[in-house]
C-alpha cells in the first residue's frame, strides 16, 4: 500500500504552481494506492468555486484533480482555506480529520493558536459572507519568510502537533498548514506545500517519508 499525502495545493490562488500539481497527480495516477488530500487543496479565500471551474488558469487543476480521484481511492481533509468545501461539492469523502493505523491526518490549522482562535468568524464568514470573505480575506497563510523559513510560529504548531500525538497516543501525526516540509521528529511530518516548497509525502508500511519535487 502506497499512500501519497498533500497539502496546500491551493488551487485558485494566482501564484500556485499548476505546473507542479499536474506533474504530482499524474505521479499519483500511476504510482499511489489512495490519495490522502490534507487540505488547503481549494483556496476559496482567493477565489470562488463557480470561478475555479471556469477560469482557465484554475480549472485545469481542478478537473485534473477529479479525474485522478475516479482512479485513485481518495479522502479530503479540509483546511483553513477550504472550510467552505461541502460535502456534496466533491465526487469523494471530505472529513475534517481522519485516524488510521496510528496516524492521525489533519491539516493542521488546530494547532495554530491565532486560527484557532479564529476559526468561528472564518467559519461565519465562509458560510454567511462568502463574497465578504473572499474579498477581505484573500491571502493565503504564508507564515514563512525568506529571512527565516523555519520560523517560531511553525516550530511552535509542530509542537502542539507532537504534544498533541503524545497525549493521543497516537503514532504519527501528518500535517499541512504550515507550507514547510517537516520530519525531523519521527513524529509529526508535514507535507509542505505546492506553492514553494513543492513538496508531498508517501507512505508506505505505516512510514512516512518527505519529497521534493524539480522545479
Amino acid at each position: 500500500m502506497r499512500i501519497y499525502c498533500i497539502s496546500d495545493t491551493h488551487i485558485g490562488f494566482e501564484h500556485s504552481n499548476y505546473k507542479a500539481i499536474a506533474r504530482l497527480l499524474k505521479n499519483a495516477r500511476k504510482d499511489a494506492d489512495r490519495l490522502i488530500l490534507c487540505g488547503d487543496i481549494i483556496d476559496l479565500w482567493r477565489c470562488p468555486l463557480p470561478k475555479i471551474k471556469e477560469d482557465p488558469l484554475y480549472s485545469e487543476a481542478y478537473f485534473d484533480l477529479l479525474n485522478t480521484v475516479k482512479e485513485v481511492p481518495s479522502i479530503y481533509i479540509r483546511g483553513n482555506h477550504d472550510i467552505y468545501i461541502r460535502k456534496t461539492d466533491l465526487p469523494f469523502l471530505i472529513v475534517d480529520k481522519m485516524l488510521e493505523d496510528g496516524i492521525y491526518y489533519t491539516h493542521g490549522w488546530e494547532f495554530d493558536l491565532m486560527q484557532r482562535l479564529g476559526s468561528p468568524l472564518y467559519y461565519w464568514l465562509v458560510t454567511r459572507f462568502p463574497y465578504l470573505y473572499q474579498r477581505f480575506f484573500r491571502t493565503p497563510s504564508q507564515i514563512r519568510t525568506e529571512e527565516d523559513p523555519y520560523n517560531r510560529l511553525v516550530g511552535a504548531i509542530h509542537a502542539e502537533a507532537r504534544i498533541f500525538a503524545e497525549k493521543k497516543g497516537y503514532d504519527r501525526v501528518v500535517i499541512g498548514h504550515t507550507h514547510q516540509p517537516f520530519m525531523g521528529d519521527h513524529i509529526v511530518y508535514d507535507c509542505g506545500d505546492l506553492i514553494d516548497s513543492l513538496s508531498y509525502l508517501t507512505i508506505e508500511d505505516g512510514v512516512p517519508a518527505l519529497h521534493k519535487m524539480r522545479r
